[in-house]
């Protein structure tokens, strides 16, 4: 009888311990979740370690600043079919994160690739209310108009690197410049007067838009 009392005893304790911990878990839940949509929202926009400190969309405004620079360059070169390859070679570059980037080891793709992921984490977070969840679909919508677009940059600079005509080369150029413009302004795709965020339109000034909109409204 002894023994049978001991274990019950020692049966109760442990139920009671286990009761107590699965408490604990449950009040400490909604702590963490708390700061879950800020964190990945922080990774698009400024000081975390996402993009080398300046968070992904700054990393993709930055590339997207310098394939404009180099864009504009290219198209000067209208009896150079050398120098309009080097302009090519850096806004692909660019384009991938390589060497010659502004932001080596990310590129404009990687980071706007990166809006997309975080932001649509921090759409989907415990914590995340009604203006984190509208502001990362606008953000997802433009960062993923930036995506599509810069792949077909690339695939245009490949076409300059492979043409020997200096008249394609200068034609490929200029559509280069046309879609530099477009990474962060947009483009009014449906003729309405208007650039917003929507599919085909909005690009990373409209991320950025909607990030700050968003700062005001989540406090972060």
């Amino acid at each position: 009888m002894s023994d049978n009392r001991l274990f019950n005893q020692e049966l109760k304790v442990t139920i009671i311990r286990t009761t107590l911990i699965a408490i604990m878990l449950l009040c400490c839940a909604p702590l963490i979740a708390s700061t879950s949509a800020l964190t990945y929202l922080q990774e698009v926009g400024n000081q975390t370690a996402g993009a080398d400190t300046i968070g992904f969309l700054g990393a993709a405004i930055k590339e997207a600043k310098f394939i404009q620079q180099h864009a504009s360059l290219a198209v000067q070169q209208t009896e150079n079919l050398s120098l309009i390859k080097t302009h090519s070679r850096y806004i692909a570059a660019a384009l991938e994160g390589r060497g010659m980037s502004a932001e080596p080891n990310i590129g404009l793709i990687k980071a706007s690739r990166g809006i997309i992921r975080q932001v649509k984490l921090a759409a989907a977070a415990t914590d995340a209310g009604p203006a984190v969840k509208v502001h990362s679909m606008h953000i997802a919508t433009s960062a993923t108009n930036t995506v599509a677009l810069a792949v077909t940059m690339l695939k245009i600079s490949r076409q300059i690197g492979a043409t020997t005509s200096l008249a394609t080369a200068a034609s490929l150029a200029s559509q280069l410049q046309d879609f530099a413009d477009i990474l962060l302004l947009g483009t009014d795709s449906n003729g309405d007067g208007k650039i917003t965020w929507i599919k085909y339109e909005g690009g990373l000034m409209h991320c950025q838009k909607h990030l700050q909109l968003l700062r005001a409204q989540a406090n972060f």
